[in-house]
């Protein structure tokens, strides 16, 4: 069993601490206002981000940008190796609503995805092959018709190939109706759904609902100065502590969704480093253990993508 990485694949136990849910490279065509950029397309700069993520002990990115927002696989690959840590690749498509959606989400079935997601697994883009299948998503309470396809495709996808799944909510408990489909309707492994953004819909009964699913509840929009609106530390913190005294680490994920300019450490941002070079000590400060942190960060990473 391996984790297949941009460059390869790795031993699970190589992977070190790892960031979940990150854009290195994205194009969402989206401006918020003057000062936010939705727009990833400098190497320079992201190398200079993968530096200050390797300084702080991070050894793996685990990139989600689909090829609806401006995935780029040999760009990647590059990074990859000029800086020396693991980048896990993403296949399958994202969400529709203010986004977009490739053409082909539009035309084909949901067999015809399928075998395109498969067929980047096993066969690769541009000479990489994708180590998870996401983000995959929804903006609103519902899935749309072509939003729901994607879903079906995608779990019919990890069915074949055996990689993990990892999912876009947003503020709205719409993950239950995402479950329903992936593991009721379509066979999904649920040890290899991980659900994310659930930190923008603050409810302990709905994380909770997602773990008796058997599924991995993720907490993905830590950094500071752009999600405080839609997912606090007031509201985040408790919770991941609660979590773990309830016995859920095996089930909890931490990343920071970084994705725009004024992310970066270069235009004044928190920077990719954030998680471990900041928050770390305040889940320490909030008493969560080393070995938890080590649950969450190293181990709860390696399991979910190991195939």
């Amino acid at each position: 069993m391996a984790v297949t990485t941009v460059l390869g694949p790795i031993r699970a136990e190589d992977l070190g601490p790892t960031c979940m849910h990150e854009h290195l490279w994205i194009d969402n065509g989206l401006k918020f206002d003057d000062d936010f950029s939705v727009l990833l397309n400098e190497e320079g700069m992201v190398l200079e981000e993968l530096a200050h993520l390797q300084r702080a002990g991070g050894r793996t990115v685990v990139e989600v940008t689909p090829e609806d927002l401006g995935r780029e696989p040999a760009v990647l690959r590059r990074l990859s190796e000029a800086s020396g840590l693991n980048i896990v690749m993403g296949s399958g498509y994202y969400l529709e609503g203010t986004f977009r959606h490739v053409p082909q989400v539009f035309k084909l079935g949901t067999a015809e995805l399928a075998k395109v997601i498969i067929a980047e697994i096993e066969e690769g883009v541009d000479g990489v092959r994708p180590g998870i299948i996401g983000e995959i998503g929804s903006n609103f309470p519902y899935l749309s018709p072509a939003e729901e396809r994607v879903f079906r495709a995608s779990a019919r996808a990890h069915r074949r190939t055996g990689l993990p799944i990892t999912t876009h909510t947003y503020r709205y408990p719409v993950a239950l109706r995402q479950l329903d489909i992936l593991l009721d309707e379509e066979g999904a492994d649920p040890s290899r759904v991980i659900v994310g953004h659930l930190d923008s819909h603050p409810s302990y009964a709905y994380y909770e609902a997602v773990l008796a699913r058997g599924a991995y509840v993720q907490f993905d929009m830590v950094l500071p100065g752009v999600f405080e609106t839609m997912a606090s530390d007031t509201h985040r913190i408790p919770n991941i502590v609660r979590l773990l005294k309830d016995g859920y680490g095996e089930r909890l994920l931490i990343s920071q969704d970084m994705g725009g300019r004024s992310h970066l450490h270069a235009f004044g941002g928190a920077g990719l480093d954030y998680l471990l070079r900041e928050y770390v000590p305040k889940l320490e400060d909030a008493g969560v253990t080393d070995e938890q942190i080590h649950q969450i960060l190293v181990a709860n990473p390696a399991a979910v993508l190991d195939v």
